[in-house]
Order: structure tokens, then C-alpha cells, then sequence
């Protein structure tokens, strides 16, 4: 992989060196990099194979508190199409999942397939700000149990 200031002694450096603000030159160089990393994301996952996305999957699945499934919703959010849709992928096969209850439209996909979609690094995104917040609920409950049982005590 690339080392992230190699890429940014790609560009000319007035194409950032034009910009007064720091701040706003900061920004440009982050959207830089941001935009070459998922280049990077793309190249390195067509190299992948399926037991070298399996490991990435359970990697991923504990770091960001992934769930052992994901929603029809989810799904149609990661891969760019409708519910309607994801439904037709899951009942012909092509999306490897089960249905929750027959008839139902409702179904439990496996989410390490669809680490391939556009959607997918937006979809983890989302669970590592989830599991976060969670970290931080729960650290600010640990840190102020205290009070709560000072109150109790009273």
C-alpha cells in the first residue's frame, strides 16, 4: 500500500498550495487522500480471496460490532437498489441468505458478500459510529455509577 504522503507528493503542489486557508488546505489534502484510499480499497479487495475476505469480514464484524446478518433495507443501502430488488437477489439465489418467515419479504442476509458494493464502506462507517457511541455510553456509565449509587444510598 501506499504511503499517504507519497500520494499527496503526487499532485502539483499548487493545486493545494493555492489554498490560503490552512484549514481549508487541510481539508483538501483529507478529501485527497480519502479519494485514493478507496481507490486503494477497490484495488486491494479484487486481489482478496474468499478466505482472505472471510478473515477481513471477522475482523471488521469485531471491531465495528457488525451483526451476524443484515436487513433487506441494509442490503439495498449497500448495494445501491431498491428493497424490491434485494428481495428478487436473495429468493433467486445470488444473495446468499435466509427467509425469516415464509411469504414475509423479510430476510436475514449474509453481510461479508456484500463488502464488494459501493455502499459497503458508508454501511461500516455507520456501525463503528454506533459501536462508539455505545463505548462511550457505556464508559460514561461505568465513570458515573457513583452518583447513581449515592443517590440510592441517601
Amino acid at each position: 500500500m501506499k504511503n499517504m504522503t507519497a500520494i499527496l507528493e503526487q499532485f502539483h503542489p499548487a493545486e493545494v498550495e493555492n489554498v490560503r486557508s490552512e484549514k481549508a488546505k487541510a481539508f483538501v489534502k483529507l478529501l485527497i487522500l480519502q479519494e485514493q484510499i478507496e481507490i486503494e480499497l477497490k484495488s486491494n479487495f479484487s486481489t482478496l480471496t474468499e478466505e482472505d475476505k472471510r478473515e477481513s469480514f471477522q475482523t471488521i464484524k469485531r471491531l465495528f460490532s457488525m451483526p451476524d446478518t443484515v436487513t433487506v433495507k441494509d442490503a439495498a443501502k449497500i448495494i445501491g437498489v431498491t428493497p424490491q430488488r434485494v428481495r428478487t437477489l436473495c429468493a433467486s439465489g445470488h444473495l446468499n441468505a435466509q427467509q425469516t418467515m415464509e411469504g414475509s419479504g423479510k430476510w436475514s442476509i449474509e453481510p461479508s458478500q456484500l463488502m464488494k458494493y459501493p455502499g459497503w464502506a458508508k454501511y461500516v462507517e455507520e456501525r463503528r459510529q454506533i459501536a462508539t457511541q455505545s463505548r462511550n455510553i457505556a464508559r460514561f456509565m461505568k465513570d458515573n455509577l457513583h452518583i447513581l449509587n449515592d443517590d440510592t444510598e441517601e
